[in-house]
């Protein structure tokens, strides 16, 4: 998976939100997972935005914790691919 990318460019988005005062909390969230997605890319354990939904899905226990990650990732992968 190739994350060069977002690595350049989501200090733009985290600007962005922070600019629009969007609560630190989310912003937190947003670097957070944009990290988690960095480890997992790195470690060469999914292949695609499609697996780490997957990943997730099989490794979450809560709906709640699962529809939570996968908001940030749909986030991540938007800001991403387009």
């Amino acid at each position: 998976m190739n994350m060069q990318n977002l690595r350049e460019t989501y200090p733009t988005l985290i600007a962005y939100l922070d600019e629009r005062g969007y609560n630190c909390e989310y912003i937190a969230r947003l670097k957070r997972e944009i990290e988690h997605v960095f480890v997992i890319a790195e470690n060469g354990g999914c292949d695609s935005y499609d697996e780490i939904y997957r990943s997730y899905a099989e490794t979450t226990g809560s709906k709640q914790a699962l529809r939570s990650h996968l908001t940030f990732l749909g986030i991540i992968e938007c800001f991403d691919l387009r």
